[in-house]
């Protein structure tokens, strides 16, 4: 029972003009000092009693961006308001996601559904079974994005510091915020701060493996990097033979630059049989390059045989990717107010899991960059936009037999005779120069390997309305 309680029902002590004149007795001593440990806050063992912190701390800044952390610093709680023993603070560090998938997808369904998309199009049923789809999958989108949109880290620092660094979420709006903690409970959050990270170096394809095509080529394939980091703008590959104490023989080293994001293989020729070789791989955008991952490969004697039946991808108005306007569009960090909006404290939960606890705030200075000068382009209008280039990419069955090279026979869709390219010895792809897009073709790829051939199944291509600029 409170000691309240006891206190209020004990009418004697009220009620006894003397009681002031008499020794108290053992029921009301119990009393006075029940109440005494409930309002002082001291437990029968002699230890404070933890409360939740009442205070937030106060003038939280950012002082610096760095290359992989920013510099922030803010002002001492008062120790009372800790209610507890002070054991330092917590700096929450999170992101949001861009939704630029959210609204692409929203503005597809709005410009070729042509109808509401909550209400459906009832007039012609097979609009509306096609509103209906894309409603589900616009559902589904928002909520896999709701998933995705926001990434947390936490760190705790002693409650001697109050500038240190945190590292943040690159190449996104950042969010950090800092609250007092004591032996149990963790105080309310301060006003929070945001900044738009730079881009880091991103990570190396995890997946990196390797198919003999022939007598002295290989095909590389990989898988694209979780944590791109930035704006992706290619991989870098290295091959080199191995010496056989160990080692790589630098002065063998070849380098093959792919400026494709999207491109995850490459075909590597003038290799020897019977020679060890070390493959390393690494991603490329606008801040550097990855870590490598490597791969130890060494061919075997090839004997021809006829290959299976072999896949392509086309691309239609391929235009490889400029990486220096690539890499101009991302804008400088810039810090920013702390946002007016509200923000609900309520989704986040106050349980924690400490990244640092063997750190002591150490503070590490960063650099700024300039912001980067922006280029115009102008438009040819005398160029026809149906003339376009055509990439063909070459998939081989690496499964079972993949052939050594290829080549492709292509026709507009009506005609009788085919075009065929030379064959393709040295890369696993094809630019069909002055392919009409807004006409449909017919391809087919043919894999070869010594004196057998195996051609792939037919495939048309659509016919696409370029925009014409007037």
């Amino acid at each position: 029972m409170s000691p309240f309680v006891l206190l209020a029902q004990s009418s004697s002590l009220r009620d006894n003009k003397h009681y002031l004149h008499r020794p108290l007795t053992n029921m009301e001593l119990s009393m006075y000092c029940l109440l005494l440990v409930y309002l002082v806050g001291v437990t029968v063992h002699g230890d404070t009693r933890e409360l939740i912190p009442l205070e937030a701390p106060e003038n939280l800044t950012l002082i610096d961006i760095g290359e992989r952390d920013v510099m922030i610093m803010w002002s001492p709680v008062n120790k009372l308001s800790v209610r507890g023993t002070f054991r330092g603070y917590i700096i929450r560090v999170w992101n949001h996601v861009q939704k630029k998938t959210f609204f692409v997808l929203y503005n597809f369904v709005i410009v070729n559904c042509k109808c509401n998309l909550f209400c459906g199009c009832e007039e012609n049923s097979r609009v509306a079974m096609f509103s209906r789809h894309m409603q589900a999958v616009f559902k589904a989108t928002r909520q896999r994005i709701r998933k995705l949109r926001t990434q947390t880290q936490v760190y705790a620092v002693p409650p001697d510091v109050t500038t240190t660094n945190v590292q943040f979420f690159p190449y996104s709006k950042n969010f950090i915020t800092v609250s007092v903690r004591n032996e149990k409970y963790v105080g309310p959050r301060s006003t929070a701060i945001r900044f738009d990270a730079p881009q880091t170096e991103p990570s190396y394809p995890y997946l990196f493996e390797w198919h003999q095509l022939g007598n002295d080529s290989v095909l590389l394939q990989w898988n694209k990097p979780k944590q791109p980091n930035g704006i992706l703008i290619g991989y870098n590959i290295y091959t080199s033979k191995m010496k056989p104490s160990g080692g790589i023989d630098e002065k063998s080293t070849i380098h093959q630059s792919i400026s494709d994001p999207n491109k995850f293989q490459t075909k590597v020729t003038g290799l020897k049989e019977g020679v060890k070789y070390q493959v390393d791989l690494a991603a490329v955008n606008c801040a550097g390059e990855s870590e490598h991952n490597s791969i130890e490969m060494e061919l075997e004697q090839h004997t021809p045989e006829t290959p299976s039946i072999p896949f392509f991808k086309y691309k239609i108005d391929y235009k490889p990717m400029d990486s220096l306007n690539e890499c101009i569009k991302p804008t400088v960090p810039i810090v920013t107010v702390p946002p007016k909006v509200d923000i609900d404290f309520n989704d986040f939960d106050d349980d924690y899991f400490v990244f640092n606890e063997t750190e002591t705030g150490k503070i590490v200075r960063g650099t700024t960059t300039k912001k980067p000068k922006t280029t115009t382009k102008k438009i040819d209008t005398t160029h026809d936009p149906c003339i376009v280039d055509c990439m063909i990419t070459w998939m081989p069955d690496v499964d079972d037999v993949p052939g050594e090279h290829f080549y492709v026979k292509y026709r507009q869709r009506g005609l009788k005779d085919f075009n065929t390219t030379d064959p393709i010895k040295n890369e696993d792809f094809v630019i069909l120069k002055k392919f009409n897009g807004c006409q449909s073709y017919e391809i087919v790829l043919v894999t070869v390997d010594g004196d057998h051939e195996t051609e792939s199944d037919l495939q048309m291509t659509p016919a696409v309305l370029f925009m014409t600029y007037f």
